[in-house]
């Protein structure tokens, strides 16, 4: 048998191929982990107050928190919140996002964007919405909030969703 003596450049593609094996098993873990899912976490508070022009009707407001996890941005591209309560439901987009037109590096106040608004939360960053419904004084509302959201470079859109119940202020 012959003695084989081990070169730089034998060593060198070693060194290569495990690099390879490495990286493609650290992005792998990274995929199987979640680390290119959405991540959103939503806090969803409530407040209800009586009508004050007309005592059969509460006004039930919602302001939802979002706040994008540690990996990667995310575009919100949808957020609605259902009201339910005895046989009927409504559904509201919530509001939170103005976007302007601009022209020459500038805003146009008072002038809406043409573009569907969409925000884009950074890791960590947070933004809040909100919307309000009127319900029956005594009716148990079931609030439903589910946000739309996507990373940039992905066409997917992933669901996040939350809920809470609204008691009759009696």
């Amino acid at each position: 048998m012959k003695n084989r003596r081990i070169n730089i450049e034998t060593v060198k593609n070693l060194v290569e191929i495990v690099a390879l094996f490495a990286a493609a098993a650290y992005f792998s873990f990274r995929l199987v982990s979640g680390w290119i899912d959405v991540s959103l976490s939503l806090d969803v508070a409530t407040e209800r107050i009586r009508d004050p022009t007309d005592k059969s009707i509460d006004i039930l407001a919602v302001n939802v928190r979002i706040k994008n996890g540690d990996n990667g941005s995310v575009r919100i591209a949808d957020a609605v919140v259902s009201f339910s309560y005895g046989n009927d439901s409504v559904t509201k987009t919530l509001q939170g996002i103005v976007r302007y037109d601009f022209a020459d590096g500038k805003l146009i106040p008072g002038k809406a964007s043409p573009t569907t608004p969409r925000a884009g939360l950074g890791p960590g960053m947070q933004i809040v919405f909100s919307t309000y419904t009127r319900v029956p004084t005594g009716a148990v509302c079931s609030v439903d909030v589910t946000v739309l959201g996507k990373r940039y470079n992905n066409p997917n859109y992933s669901e996040s969703r939350s809920a809470v119940i609204s008691l009759p202020l009696d």
